[in-house]
């Protein structure tokens, strides 16, 4: 039997393809206006790209695939894949020293810090809303990581990563059971 779960991270990256581009046609607009009502807040209150669709999408794009296929191996190829310095440019990064070769492999240790900071519930989010994760060796120890993202350069981040993460199970390699 095939194991489904690889596929999770292309579908939640194509869902969220979907559900943003019927959002910005207005195509769900009646519902939005449904749900507010059923609930009763506010006309225009809810937004699609809110902080649980941003951080179910990673948790998705990022969590799933680490733990099911993605190589612990910073060389791996399929880091140069995902690795467009473009994507990590509107990130601010704090505190990267735990890593000395992070600037020669910022896939690798983003992704790997960004899991854990997922993983873990090591993240926080502020009106704007501005993202910032960070990653520790336990609870006692110091941040070793710190990145902050406003929602727009999340958005970017996963427009670009998330698109290649997604569709890497496609090759052979990988999609084997």
């Amino acid at each position: 039997m095939k194991d489904l779960r690889k596929e999770a991270p292309t579908w939640a990256f194509i869902n969220a393809q979907i559900i943003q581009r019927a959002f910005k046609k207005g195509d769900l607009d009646e519902s939005i206006r449904h749900v507010e009502n059923q609930y009763n807040l506010p006309p225009n209150s809810l937004s699609i790209m809110n902080s649980a669709y941003v951080v179910s999408l990673l948790y998705c794009m990022v969590l799933i695939p680490k733990e099911l296929w993605l190589n612990k191996n910073k060389c791996d190829p399929i880091f140069d894949e995902i690795g467009n310095p473009s994507a990590f440019s509107q990130i601010s990064l704090i505190d990267k020293t735990f890593d000395t070769d992070f600037d020669k492999h910022p896939a690798f240790y983003f992704i790997r810090h960004l899991r854990n900071a997922l993983s873990h519930v090591r993240f926080s989010i502020t009106n704007g809303p501005d993202f910032l994760f960070w990653d520790q060796k336990d609870e006692n120890s110091p941040r070793n990581f710190e990145a902050t993202m406003s929602l727009s350069n999340l958005e970017y981040f996963i427009s670009i990563v998330g698109a290649k993460l997604a569709n890497l199970r496609t090759r052979t390699d990988l999609a084997q059971d």
